[in-house]
């Protein structure tokens, strides 16, 4: 191609794709809408070749346009005996350095090309009358318009030249949009290379127009430099970067929720459910865990482990034992480096002495079967002349007894009619914390039902905590069958 003229071209002067082995030579290209001789222009495939490039003139230039371009890294050009501008050297878009603290719009990268003030590896922007560099800008839809940089991939970065006014850490919020979650998006680099915030993780915000604050840290010395904003990974879009002045390292703050906890009355030397506090670092930097400690009478376990990222979250169970009767307070402390250190929560219960109260008083009761009007129910029901029945001439029955939650008792009352006539029962006494899988507290022994004791046995064992307690009836010299009136459980 030789020998021509373009004047005035919308865009680019001059551009190619596909040509190969290309000789361009002797042409004048001015005012081009955007650069003069475009080797791969914005929103075409890029070529494979060579191309010798010599005796061309590119005049009247835009503000930020290059002369020549060259957009395919698979493509060799040699370029010489060429009458245009040289190309501009690096240095701030508009000619001032962007002010730290202060925004830096992303679209207002560094001047001086490819290679100089940005490494892309391909240029389709829609925002040509913005750059005319044919770089990846959109109109952006975020709250105060303009633009934003997309069409972000690995390996390609972007520079920008600003002056800090003073040294120190400074909070780095990168207004961001990314349709889905991006681990490893981004770092910030010195005109070094030295990595100055870490990877940076982006969350999903839903599209490609739907935007969020990502907030990091970054520690600068002060006066004129240059940062490189370094695409580690691509899958967003950045509307600019914020600096803030005076807010310190990052730091850890846990917060506790709920700030108290209060529980119910509870017999002494027997343990509640449990109750859970969630843990929040709502900081900015990981918190190390030094100490989870509950206090008085209550206990803890706990899923903190030892560090708990930025904005993740822990659980802490607690639970009361009562060790005597009265109101009994304490507190679940969290030690470490947060800077609310120690996070506290404060605990309180009512311990109760029960070991005067039958806890069986009223509460629901299940049997094996029952006989006529003579149901389980009535074992608890403090009438010491109803009773329960089982079917007859079936052994083994049993009647149970729900006491709601785990009670810790070491003594079993059993009464039949105070009217009736003597017999001996075969008993085993059994305690469940789920209903369904039970411990032996009492082996299977014969217990004789005599009116001169006003026909009541009692069973004692080692205190054990359950909620179901279960008699098991193998044999009744009195009757074929199990029966019992009154079903009475005596806390430790």
């Amino acid at each position: 191609m030789t020998g021509n003229t373009v004047t005035d071209p919308l865009y680019d002067g001059i551009g190619f794709s596909t040509s190969t082995n290309t000789l361009l030579q002797d042409n004048t290209v001015s005012g081009p809408g955007r650069n003069g001789i475009v080797i791969s222009p914005p929103f075409y495939p890029a070529p494979t070749g060579s191309a010798t490039i010599t005796g061309n003139t590119v005049t009247g230039l835009g503000s930020g346009a290059s002369a020549f371009v060259n957009n395919s890294s698979g493509f060799a050009a040699t370029v010489s005996d060429n009458h245009w501008p040289p190309a501009a050297p690096e240095g701030p878009y508009g000619g001032t350095p962007a002010a730290v603290p202060g925004m830096v719009q992303a679209e207002d990268y560094d001047t001086g090309g490819q290679g100089v003030a940005y490494n892309v590896t391909f240029v389709n922007g829609n925002a040509s009358s913005y750059r005319a560099d044919g770089v990846e800008l959109d109109n952006t839809a975020d709250t105060g318009g303009g633009y934003n940089l997309g069409w972000t991939s690995g390996g390609q970065w972007f520079r920008y030249t600003v002056n800090v006014a003073t040294a120190g850490t400074y909070t780095l919020n990168l207004r961001v949009a990314a349709p889905s979650a991006v681990t490893g998006a981004l770092h910030l680099s010195d005109a070094a290379g030295t990595d100055l915030t870490g990877a940076v993780d982006l969350p999903a915000t839903g599209d490609w127009q739907t935007w969020a604050t990502v907030t990091t840290h970054v520690t600068l010395p002060a006066g004129r430099q240059t940062l490189t904003l370094d695409q580690d990974n691509g899958g967003w879009n950045i509307n600019y970067l914020g600096f803030t002045a005076g807010s310190g390292s990052p730091s850890a703050t846990l917060a506790a929720s709920p700030g108290s906890l209060t529980f119910a009355d509870q017999a002494v030397n027997t343990t509640s459910a449990a109750q859970t506090v969630t843990v929040t670092n709502s900081g900015t930097a990981t918190a190390s865990i030094t100490g989870v400690t509950a206090g008085g009478d209550f206990a803890q376990t706990s899923t903190c482990g030892t560090s708990l990222a930025a904005g993740a979250n822990c659980t802490v169970s607690v639970t009361f034992r009562p060790t005597a009767s009265g109101t009994r307070t304490g507190t679940l402390t969290l030690t470490g480096n947060q800077s609310d250190n120690p996070t506290t929560v404060a605990l309180s219960g009512t311990g109760t002495d029960t070991t005067g109260t039958n806890l069986a008083a009223g509460k629901p009761t299940s049997e094996s079967s029952h006989t006529d009007v003579y149901p389980s129910s009535n074992v608890t029901d403090g009438s010491q002349g109803s009773y329960w029945e089982s079917a007859n001439n079936t052994f083994p029955q049993w009647v149970q007894v729900d006491l709601g939650s785990a009670r810790s008792a070491s003594r079993v009352v059993l009464q039949l009619p105070a009217t009736w006539g003597a017999r001996t029962q075969t008993l085993t006494l059994g305690g469940s914390t789920d209903g369904t899988t039970f411990t032996t507290l009492k082996s299977s022994a014969d217990y004789t039902f005599d009116p001169s004791t006003r026909n009541t046995v009692t069973l004692t064992f080692p205190a054990a905590t359950q909620r179901y307690f279960r008699v098991t009836v193998t044999a009744n010299n009195g009757w074929p069958a199990g029966q019992v009136s009154e079903f009475q459980i005596w806390a430790s």
